[in-house]
């Protein structure tokens, strides 16, 4: 759910080309998962980039997200999107993803919206805060997370993190927050549909991916 409002595409056709695997996560009787997840360490250590855009903690079993948990130690890049099945909403405080992140979650409960829309900001260093200054795109949902000691708060809405960066052994991983959900208002650009939000998401990708 929302890879495509995230706009994940257009980040990556802005990075070098490179094989993309999709996996598609299920949701069945007995259980949860992710179709197509790379199930040898040789096929995942191939990968640059580990993108899970509103994907709930169950969705990787225990031997997936010991995977990741190596994969990411050994140099590996995790970019994790929000969503109503990610973060604190899919469980992510008690799994073993949860302590990968650069920020705690705070439970089911973590969206957060108000009666007005927040202004986005960047911060210096990964991305241009210039763009975000002059056009001022906007969020209308984020999620609550708290940055943990060492992380990089990247982009803010309202002062609140929603874009928050931090190292794990070798490896990079960043949250993204952000909820592509909301009703703009004429005039309002909300930050999905930002001209510049493809390109400031390809900066986060290629960070976490080290290149």
């Amino acid at each position: 759910m929302f890879y495509d409002k995230y706009g994940v595409a257009a980040a990556l056709a802005r990075l070098p080309a490179g094989e993309v695997t999709e996996c598609l996560p299920y949701s069945g009787l007995l259980a949860e998962g992710l179709d197509n997840f790379p199930l040898a360490y040789e096929q995942l250590l191939r990968q640059d980039v580990i993108i899970l855009t509103d994907v709930a903690a169950a969705s990787l079993d225990d031997n997936m997200a010991e995977m990741v948990k190596d994969y990411v130690q050994a140099g590996g890049g995790l970019v994790v999107c929000g969503g109503p099945w990610s973060l604190g909403k899919g469980q992510y405080a008690d799994a073993k993803l949860g302590a990968l992140l650069p920020v705690e979650t705070v439970g089911k409960a973590d969206f957060r919206s108000g009666d007005a829309p927040l202004e986005c900001a960047a911060g210096e260093g990964l991305l241009d805060p210039l763009y975000w200054l002059w056009e001022q795109p906007r969020c209308y949902v984020r999620q609550q997370v708290k940055p943990r000691p060492g992380a990089q708060v990247r982009v803010s809405c309202g002062g609140y993190p929603v874009v928050v960066t931090g190292q794990v052994g070798k490896g990079r991983v960043a949250v993204i927050a952000l909820t592509p959900l909301g009703n703009p208002l004429p005039g309002e650009t909300p930050w999905w549909s930002w001209r510049h939000w493809p390109q400031e998401l390809a900066k986060i990708l290629g960070w976490t991916a080290g290149k």
